[in-house]
């Protein structure tokens, strides 16, 4: 079973644009380091997997705050529309 849910959708201002999109990229940046974090302090190391997606989140931001630079000079919105999609599937067993 899966189901599309539109999180965000409509034409926002730059500023709106950058609060809306930057929160949202640093609230994902915040939990895998988190898990990074919590990570290191049971086991010694850090996650590869959160440190990979963190890495690729930061440039995710440079991505978003150049469009949003674009959009400001240019006297432009910005039109987001951002659909996620969610899959329900069978636990992973417990190693």
């Amino acid at each position: 079973m899966s189901e599309k849910l539109k999180l965000i959708q409509g034409i926002f201002s730059s500023s709106d644009a950058r609060e809306l999109l930057l929160t949202l990229i640093q609230d994902k940046i915040n939990y895998h380091e988190f898990k990074n974090y919590s990570r290191q302090e049971r086991f010694g190391q850090a996650d590869p997997l959160n440190t990979k997606r963190i890495a690729e989140l930061k440039e995710l931001k440079s991505k978003v705050l150049e469009l949003i630079m674009d959009a400001r000079s240019l006297d432009m919105e910005l039109e987001i529309d951002a659909t996620i999609e969610i899959s329900l599937t069978k636990k992973e067993k417990s190693k």
